[in-house]
């Protein structure tokens, strides 16, 4: 028989009705709760446009986290393009409010999250023909015209051949016979003979071509609809949101955490308790993401596949809208990129064209106001960065570097707004993107040909004078330096650069300081906040 061994209970123990838990965190929680915090508020928050790339569901997570890492390196960024989007919708949605104005059925179709796909480049046209197009046309089709390939142009009707147009690679050459008016023949085909392959570029309509058919007086928009080429089903919103990945579950999760790391900041200044420069550095991303979840509340989330308007034989045939047919792709990072109506964008197929693509796509939506924001936000980086000015850091070494670069951050931004002012110098950079998301040229060579183009934007007051067109298309002044020696113009130039690069490195510095700093922290920084002195308890 076997009998309890457990020792009796002494009756000189103490009974207590509530016991704290232990104070103190470690360095592995410490980082685990930070990088949490910073992925789930990123991924929740990042609103990416809608991809262009062969297998969506790897490369979808690929593009996704380029947009992620340009928001940790790049936070104010991230903001402008947001607030940017966010304009070009209120302005579409308001001009499609006033077109249908005398039909409220049709009036309520495009919404904020229409109006946002339409920002996000969710809208593919098709219709083509199949007229072979030599690369003097397609001056986009250089790369190609040494192996004999050019863009095919394919057919969704064969009397409206002449339509805009969505090219398709293919390795057919061109041929040898041409017609009476010394052009390719033209070849029907039907859209079931299933040789047309994977489309290299697509279009998509852009902001400013809806807004263009939204103009006063102009039918196009209501024969399309009265026709039934256009319906509800392209622009309704409940259909819209449908293929967005947007969860409520993961909103409310990255709410929470959010709230709790604010939280424990409060607490731990209040009981007087060191906050580390990693959690400073979260701290600092938190209102740059929130503030961008704002502008993009009512942009679908993580949409992959877009909506197709079968409207390419529609388009009026006119040459503002033929332009964005056989027009250069670099011409979609020129200063009247916001005017096409109509983006050429090629299809990536690589990781590496991927993560380019999403820094392109970002920047795309830069404009003359988000120049100016961008700078006010990143000289505010380099000041909450400074809140940091004397927290503890492991050597004295490290303290002069992280407050020389908050110096760096807040005055690099001014300097180089007023050496590129009004000159479209973001358009090398957006440029250099592009190039590389093709992953068809070396990147070595194309960052030394960008750089050489910008130098002598900013060095040759001519540069733009020789453009024909130039204040016509950008209304600017390209004579801003005119009164300034050609020496200083050189001078500025290695400034502006300098300052680029400083600026970059700095950014650099505080991320991988903020995590190398935890391998020497003082001890109260592993405490942890007694919340028994905040909260009313007998």
């Amino acid at each position: 028989m076997r009998f309890a061994t457990a020792a009796p209970v002494s009756s000189t123990d103490q009974v207590l009705a509530y016991l704290p838990d232990p104070t103190g965190r470690g360095t592995f929680g410490l980082i685990y709760t930070c990088l949490l915090t910073l992925v789930l508020c990123l991924w929740t928050a990042m609103h990416p446009d809608v991809g262009y790339y062969k297998d969506r569901r790897f490369y979808g997570a690929a593009y996704k986290a380029g947009w992620m890492v340009s928001a940790i390196l790049l936070p104010e960024f991230v903001v402008c393009c947001a607030v940017a989007q966010f304009r070009q919708a209120y302005h579409l949605r308001e001009d499609w409010r006033r077109y249908w104005l005398s039909d409220p059925k049709r009036r309520r179709w495009l919404g904020w999250p229409g109006a946002f796909l339409v920002a996000m480049g969710g809208y593919e046209i098709t219709g083509w023909d199949t007229r072979v197009v030599p690369a003097a046309i397609h001056p986009s089709s250089r790369s190609y015209s040494d192996s004999g390939i050019f863009p095919v142009l394919s057919p969704l009707t064969s009397s409206d051949a002449m339509a805009t147009n969505m090219p398709i690679l293919t390795d057919k050459p061109l041929p040898d016979k041409m017609d009476e008016k010394g052009e390719p023949p033209l070849e029907v085909r039907s859209m079931d003979d299933g040789d047309r392959g994977e489309p290299e570029f697509v279009f998509t309509l852009t902001v400013a071509g809806l807004r263009e058919l939204l103009k006063p007086g102009d039918e196009t928009l209501r024969d399309w609809v009265a026709a039934g080429h256009l319906n509800e089903t392209h622009f309704a919103g409940p259909i819209i949101e449908d293929k967005s990945k947007a969860d409520f579950v993961a909103k409310l999760l990255t709410t929470v955490q959010i709230l709790w790391v604010v939280v424990q900041w409060i607490g731990r200044k209040a009981e007087g308790l060191p906050v580390t420069l990693l959690e400073v550095q979260i701290l600092i991303q938190i209102p740059y993401t929130l503030l961008a979840y704002f502008f993009w509340w009512h942009k679908p989330l993580d949409v992959r596949v877009p909506i197709t308007l079968p409207i390419g034989h529609l388009l009026p045939d006119k040459p503002k809208w033929k332009r964005s047919t056989y027009d250069n792709l670099d011409s979609d990072c020129d200063p009247q990129k916001h005017k096409q109506f109509m983006r050429k964008r090629e299809i990536c197929s690589s990781v590496y064209a991927v993560g380019f693509r999403a820094s392109y796509d970002m920047a795309w939506n830069f404009d003359f106001h988000s120049e100016v924001w961008s700078t006010v936000m990143a000289v505010i980086n380099g000041g909450l960065h400074a809140t940091a000015w004397f927290s503890h850091f492991p050597t004295n070494a490290e303290r002069n570097l992280w407050r020389s670069a908050c110096i760096a951050v807040g005055v690099s931004p001014i300097i180089i707004n007023v050496i590129a002012w009004k000159r479209e110098i973001e358009c090398y950079p957006l440029l250099l993107a592009r190039r590389q998301s093709t992953h068809n040229v070396s990147s070595i060579r194309e960052f030394i040909f960008v750089g050489m183009e910008m130098w002598t934007t900013i060095v040759d007051n001519s540069y733009y004078a020789q453009s024909e067109g130039y204040d016509e298309m950008t209304n600017r002044n390209p004579k801003g330096l005119s009164r300034v020696p050609r020496w200083c113009r050189h001078a500025l130039v290695g400034i502006f650069v300098f300052s680029v690069l400083m600026y970059s490195t700095c950014i650099w510095f505080f991320l991988v300081e903020a995590f190398i700093s935890t391998r020497s922290l003082q001890i109260s920084a592993y405490k942890t906040v007694n919340w028994t002195n905040f909260l009313p308890h007998f």
